[in-house]
């Protein structure tokens, strides 16, 4: 039997390195960090643009009430059947909103 390799006659242990570990952790570190920030940037973006969306549907809704009603509403709180002179303006349950 002929020895092609270098292992013919000495135990090799197979596994990794300190410094091999070490690149991956580093490397996955780096991809997790890239991740979390373009992540909060995505969300972030995403409720600017939802509350700009309602804040547009509700300057609509009061537009229309004042055109049908020649007036602006007294109140707009009076949800879900606003009474006269008051109007409804629904908001997603994730905003809030203050008057």
């Amino acid at each position: 039997m002929s020895c092609r390799h270098f292992s013919c006659g000495s135990s090799i242990q197979k596994g990794f390195t300190i410094v091999e570990l070490l690149v991956v952790i580093v490397v996955i570190g780096i991809l997790a960090a890239i991740t979390i920030v373009s992540y909060t940037g995505i969300r972030t973006k995403a409720i600017a643009t939802s509350l700009q969306s309602e804040l547009t549907n509700a300057q609509k809704q009061i537009k229309l009430f004042q055109v049908e009603n020649g007036a602006y509403p007294i109140s707009i709180n009076d949800c879900p059947v606003p009474s006269a002179g008051n109007a409804c303006i629904k908001i997603s349950d994730d905003h809030t909103q203050t008057y």
